[in-house]
This record gives structure tokens, C-alpha cells and sequence, in this order.
């Protein structure tokens, strides 16, 4: 598959935050190229955003995967066991959250009927089955704009009181959907935006923007205060 190495790369990643490598790895690793000559990958930590590798992290230490000894060193990432089955497995968890999402916005928004025949239909598409069988991000960068959206948009949504959860969780998986991919970047954006116009005028609207301002920083600015930093 023409993707392949994108699929293999999610997994270094993983296994960067996993054995917390040094900072300068780059992927793929560094190589000798016919000269002899020592080149270095294409891609810095980062080029990409982190979420989804960092989940993957999670699951492959829970299985023991880990090199305790890689710690602060550059991996070649020869030696990988049964950690890429590890991960492709709980790749196929991360994906598979589309599911319950869409059925559940479906049953909320059309009522039982359009959510069983969603629940349906996204078997149908090989698009979706192929995304969801890989070790993409992208999948769940979708979901998790997809609940920013529809916090963010949800009719009137709860009383003025209740602006700032709302604000703030819109906010919340905003950012991670942005940290799952970047392509999530100008929707969630839209998402902000139209939250924003759609609230009431005052205090209300002030409360509810400043909230998701707070959440969105706090999934966002952690990750890039330590990617400008190293």
C-alpha cells in the first residue's frame, strides 16, 4: 500500500514517547545511503502532532512492551518484538471510537431509526473499513472534531449558567482533534467560530468563548511549549 510507511511511522512515534527517546530522532531513522554516507530522516517529532502516537504508547506499555535502556538515545527501531501487533491492535480501538460517535449524533439529532441505519451504513463504505484497520490518525481527529461540533453547535444547548462547561469541552476536543491530526486544524476552527456567533450576545457568549479558549490551550499549548523547546 503506497501508504505504508505513514502506518509505520505512527508506530515509531509510539514508540518514541513510549521508551522516551532523544528528542533529535527523526523518522524514518537515520540511514546510510550508497556513498556510505549517513543521512538523516525526513520527518523531525515535531512534524507531526502527538496525540495518536501517545495512545499508542499507552496500550504498548500495558501489554510491557519498553526499552528502559533506549532512554534518552536514538533508536533504529530494529528490534520490535510483538509491539507493532500490540499496536495495530489498540489502532483498531482508537479507530473504532468513529462508530459510537456517529451513531450516537445520528440517535440525537434524527432519532433510533437514523442511528440503527447509520450504524448500518458505516459498513458499507471501504473508505471508512480500510481507515479504521490501519494505523492512521485520522479517524480519530474526525470523532473528536465531531463532538467539538456538535458541543459547540448543539441547538441552545443548556442554560446561560451552563456556557462555560460547554465552552470549555468544546474547547477540550477541539484540541485533541487537532493533536490526533492537523487536517482537523480549519474544521474545528469553523466549529469554533460558528459556537461563537451562535451563542447570545453578553455574558453568556463572553463566558462560553473564554471557556473554550481554555480548553483548546489546554490540549494544545503543553504539546507545542515542548516542541519549540527541544
Amino acid at each position: 500500500d503506497f501508504w505504508q510507511y505513514d502506518w509505520c511511522e505512527q508506530y515509531q512515534r509510539a514508540r518514541f514517547y513510549l521508551d522516551r527517546l532523544d528528542p533529535g530522532q527523526t523518522f524514518p531513522p537515520s540511514y546510510r545511503d550508497r556513498t556510505g554516507a549517513i543521512q538523516e530522516g525526513f520527518f523531525t517529532v515535531p512534524s507531526r502532532t502527538p496525540l495518536y502516537a501517545e495512545g499508542g504508547a499507552f496500550f504498548l506499555s500495558l501489554a510491557g512492551e519498553g526499552d528502559p535502556a533506549l532512554a534518552g538515545r536514538r533508536s533504529d527501531f530494529a528490534r520490535e518484538g510483538r509491539g507493532y501487533a500490540v499496536f495495530q491492535a489498540a489502532a483498531l480501538a482508537m479507530n473504532a471510537g468513529l462508530f459510537p460517535v456517529l451513531v450516537l449524533l445520528a440517535w440525537r439529532f434524527f432519532g433510533g431509526v437514523a442511528a440503527a441505519g447509520t450504524g448500518l451504513l458505516l459498513f458499507l463504505p471501504t473508505g471508512i473499513l480500510h481507515a479504521s484497520l490501519v494505523t492512521w490518525p485520522k479517524l480519530p481527529a474526525a470523532y473528536l472534531a465531531l463532538l467539538a461540533a456538535y458541543l459547540g453547535l448543539r441547538g441552545r444547548g443548556p442554560a446561560p449558567s451552563g456556557e462555560g462547561a460547554r465552552g470549555f469541552w468544546t474547547g477540550l476536543f477541539g484540541g485533541g482533534a487537532f493533536l490526533a491530526h492537523q487536517v482537523a486544524g480549519p474544521f474545528v476552527a469553523g466549529a469554533f467560530l460558528l459556537s461563537i456567533i451562535r451563542r447570545p450576545a453578553g455574558s453568556a457568549r463572553r463566558r462560553g468563548t473564554a471557556w473554550m479558549a481554555a480548553g483548546a490551550l489546554l490540549a494544545v499549548l503543553p504539546w507545542h511549549a515542548w516542541a519549540v523547546s527541544i
